[in-house]
């Protein structure tokens, strides 16, 4: 028996394909997803299923930390939460901060949240904290190596 994953078809579109686009770039990953009859209808020609970086993203980003702005509702009607069960939704603004510009954010008293932080490459924050990070950025020594990237 064979563990590899099958498409069930879907009645009236077959494979139902669709090409995935980043959520942070908004452009094509160059790839195509069959997604049969787990989608309900005629699949989109292009749409967002998954938060992770594309590699044109990554590649900007270089090793710094993905900063990732988070709000409490969907900014779009089938958005879906930044992780299951977490009740977060990415707005699309994000940034890039070099690493040991975390030694200057978080006080020590937060050195194991500092830590989680670096070991993830991932950092979420609410509206206000990502405001504050991003206008502090032109003023701030602590901010300086920040990178905004703006609104997906």
């Amino acid at each position: 028996m064979s563990d590899k994953k099958h498409v069930k078809l879907h009645p009236e579109f077959g494979l139902n394909p669709t090409m995935p686009v980043c959520f942070w770039c908004s452009e094509e990953t160059g790839e195509i997803v069959l997604l049969g009859n787990a989608f309900k209808g005629r699949a989109p020609r292009s749409m967002i299923l998954s938060y992770d970086l594309c590699p044109k993203c990554e590649k900007s980003i270089n090793g710094q930390i993905h900063v990732i702005e988070v709000v409490p509702q969907p900014i779009t009607k089938h958005q879906r939460e930044l992780a299951p069960g977490l009740g977060l939704y990415p707005s699309g603004n994000w940034c890039a901060i070099k690493r040991d510009a975390l030694n200057r954010i978080f006080p020590e008293q937060y050195a194991e949240l500092r830590d989680r932080v670096l070991a993830t490459g991932k950092m979420i924050c609410t509206h206000e904290t990502y405001s504050r990070l991003t206008e502090d950025a032109p003023v701030s020594d602590t901010l300086r190596s920040m990178e905004p990237q703006g609104h997906a």
